[in-house]
């Protein structure tokens, strides 16, 4: 379900940037007819000027309001670090977090059959600012947890503990603040939506 989620938003960002490409190609016919016109009919190119002007601001303004779309999109983009062993109480939580606008990816969404384990992950960490790093007793004396962690603090992400057990904080991220959600709901699960929206 949550795979179809994500390549729904793909599939939106991909129509996204064919109208963008469609606008900008239409207004450029426009600004070369336009100009084509006026060497053609000896018209005073001055003439021209005020329409090229506006067609060229509009032109910054649609490049302006994409790239704005686009970090927006990469800031509302986060990774999360969790234990395979916790995927209902993950599942959940990522759900809430859809809900409030933030798009979560984990290993179950991007590594494939075949991949290398720790290529793709890293690879997908480059692609975030914010990583959700998910911690209970099945993450506890995990290698592997430890390696993702550092992985996110090698690539200066930022790192966003949670705590769905009671459990003792990993030597590498103890002086951050956790979020406590062991009991998850919308309650406890905000002041994490607020962080993450920062």
């Amino acid at each position: 379900m949550k795979k179809n989620k994500l390549k729904r938003d793909k599939l939106v960002a991909y129509l996204g940037v064919f109208a963008s490409i469609s606008s900008l190609v239409a207004i450029l016919v426009f600004t070369l007819e336009k100009s084509f016109n006026a060497w053609k009919n000896n018209i005073d190119f001055n003439e021209a000027v005020p329409i090229m002007t506006i067609v060229l601001t509009a032109i910054v303004g649609i490049f302006s309001y994409y790239t704005s779309i686009k970090l927006k999109q990469r800031e509302r983009l986060v990774f999360m670090i969790y234990a395979n062993k916790d995927k209902n109480q993950i599942e959940q939580l990522k759900n809430e977090l859809y809900k409030a606008g933030i798009r979560v990816i984990t290993d179950q969404d991007v590594v494939q059959v075949g991949d290398n384990i720790k290529d793709t992950i890293e690879s997908n960490i480059k692609r975030v600012s914010k990583v959700i790093i998910v911690l209970s007793k099945n993450t506890e004396n995990s290698n592997w947890i430890e390696k993702e962690i550092g992985i996110a603090k090698s690539k200066d992400k930022l790192l966003f503990p949670v705590a769905i057990d009671e459990v003792n904080m990993p030597e590498s991220i103890k002086e951050l603040k956790y979020a406590d959600i062991q009991q998850m709901n919308r309650d406890t699960i905000y002041p994490l939506i607020k962080a993450l929206r920062n």
